[in-house]
């Protein structure tokens, strides 16, 4: 089986005291072409932001981008 590595991909850390805190574990989350369900899941989470990654951009280079 692989993986659709297109599309709308959501991860992030769940070990620590907080949901989205920590590094231990990461879930990942694939929303296909659905980057608006992406942004919402993303938004339902407390302490989260959305970070629009273009394909071959690192997450770091993302951040770096809109900041």
């Amino acid at each position: 089986m692989t993986l659709p590595l297109d599309g709308a991909w959501l991860v992030f850390p769940q070990a620590g005291e907080r949901e989205g805190e920590g590094g231990d574990a990461y879930e990942v989350m694939n929303f296909g072409d659905q980057e608006l369900s992406a942004l919402r899941e993303a938004n339902r989470r407390e302490g989260f932001k959305a970070v629009y990654v273009l394909p071959g951009q690192t997450i770091l280079e993302a951040l770096g981008r809109q900041t």
